[in-house]
């Protein structure tokens, strides 16, 4: 009988952590599916600019509302205004926009994006430097893979010209 006790103990013990186990993964599944709760999104491409190149800046300014939104936004690059604009957003919906940015600043230089929105709920504001990171830390992994493409596009434009 002592034997039967342990062995439903450890089931009902196995049940109980199989039972946690399912509603930790239901809540990770539930936490990833929601919207975000950012009311700006941005993104810039390239991420490493090249001079005279468009950068492309594109944000979605979401309303996570019950009711339609006006909201009001301001795009900087290197703090001079590249666009700005007044919308009405939906609820539960957002309003894309893109902008293109030519590059003017020299290799290893960063561009900075800025974005101020405005709504009825207050003031927000996201902000973008490319490169990600300042040029002195690149580390050597990434300074010997540009090295070592740049060499190899060289060594094969020159077999194609010999």
């Amino acid at each position: 009988m002592v034997q039967g006790d342990i062995g439903q103990h450890k089931g009902l013990i196995l049940k109980i952590v199989m039972t946690w186990l399912a509603i930790f993964a239901l809540l990770g599944f539930f936490i990833a599916t929601r919207s975000s709760g950012d009311q700006i999104i941005m993104s810039v491409m390239p991420e490493i600019p090249r001079v005279r190149e468009p950068v492309v800046v594109t944000f979605d300014l979401n309303n996570p509302d019950t009711e339609p939104s006006t909201r009001s936004y301001r795009l900087y690059a290197n703090g001079s205004l590249v666009g700005s604009g007044t919308t009405i957003v939906a609820p539960q919906a957002s309003a894309k926009y893109q902008y293109a940015h030519t590059n003017y600043l020299e290799r290893g230089e960063q561009v900075s994006f800025f974005l101020e929105a405005s709504s009825d709920n207050g003031n927000m504001n996201k902000m973008v430097s490319l490169p990600p990171y300042p040029p002195q830390l690149m580390s050597s992994f990434v300074s010997f893979a540009a090295f070592s493409t740049s060499v190899m596009s060289s060594m094969l434009s020159m077999e194609y010209f010999d």
